[in-house]
Formats: C-alpha cells, structure tokens, sequence
C-alpha cells in the first residue's frame, strides 16, 4: 500500500513539475513582449539579441564582461572557482595583462573588478558606466572620436537602477557599440 502511494504521488509530481508547470510558465511568456524570445535589435542587415553577452574581438569596441562559457547560451554558467582557486587568480592576471595591453594609460587599480571576472551566468549584457568609461581613452582613438563625446554617449545609455533603488546603474555593451557604429560611420 506505501508502494502504491508512493508511486501515484511521484505520478502526480511529474505531471505537475514536467508538464503544467512548463505550459504554464509558456502560456505567462507568450503574453510578454515578443512573446518571450527576448529582445531583438536589428541594425546594419545584421540581428542581435539585446540580453545575451557577446564578444568583441576588434579594440575600436567597448570590451565585454569575459565569459566562462565563451559567450555561449548553450553553456551558460560561472567558472565556480573559488576567490582562493590559483586558476581564477591566472585568468585574472591574464586579463589584466590583456586589458593593460590596450589601456596602457589606465592604473591597475582603476580597472572595474567586473572587466577581470566573468559574471555568474557569463553572458551578463551589461557592464558599470564606470567599466565602459574607463575604456574611452582606447575607444576614442581607435575610431577617431572625441573622449567627450564618447562620455556623453555612455550618460545617454546608462540605465538607472531598478525602481531607481535597488541594483546598480548598468549600460548594455551591444547598444554602446551599435551608438558607438553609428558614430564612426563617415
């Protein structure tokens, strides 16, 4: 008889947990915008999704979080290495090396924590205002702009935090490059 229990409430969870609980997470979803799919900016011919990091592999662009997954949504998740782990502390010095590389002008303590570690999910959009302006130096004079123009463009896209209370203000790295391509177009 316990057996028997047993197995109509572990019938009765799957049903619940596998199937309602989905459909019904779907139904909720399709009455988002786009109906769920996340935000699609098209510019230049070319599609972008707006929540997913991505990499920037050319200096004229503002530089991403890195990526423990390599920017791939199908292997989304941190690096689960501990603050104490010698591996973390080598990829941070590694970034750190590749970032002075291209900032040669910026003091290592200047840098935002957030340009050395990977996010937890590691397609994080986003980074600080401060993260993007520390890069103006490199970015103004890759696309022959102006710094003060390019400080303005960051003000304008920074986004203020949640109900302006809770998180930080953040700026989705995509939107800046694509500003950043419409400024430098000739």
């Amino acid at each position: 008889m316990l057996f028997l229990r047993s197995l109509v409430l572990t019938l009765i969870l799957a049903v619940l947990c596998a199937i309602v609980y989905p459909l019904l997470l779907f139904g909720i979803a399709q009455l988002a915008p786009n109906k769920g799919l996340g935000k699609i900016v098209v510019q230049n011919n070319k599609t972008y999704y707006l929540q997913i990091g991505q990499h920037f592999k050319d200096q004229k662009y503002f530089q991403s979080r890195p990526s423990a997954s390599n920017y791939n949504p199908t292997n989304s998740g941190g690096s689960n290495l501990a603050p104490s782990s010698l591996l973390l502390k080598t990829q941070m010095n590694m970034r750190l090396d590749s970032f002075k590389k291209y900032n040669p002008t910026i003091a290592s303590q200047d840098i935002p924590v957030e340009l050395l570690t990977a996010s937890a999910s590691g397609l994080d959009p986003h980074i600080s205002p401060d993260a993007a302006k520390v890069q103006v130096p490199r970015v103004a004079k890759l696309n022959n702009l102006n710094e003060q123009q390019l400080y303005k463009m960051i003000d304008s896209l920074t986004e203020p935090p949640f109900l302006n209370s809770f998180g930080p203000s953040k700026i989705n790295v995509l939107l800046l490059n694509l500003a950043l391509e419409s400024q430098s177009l000739p």
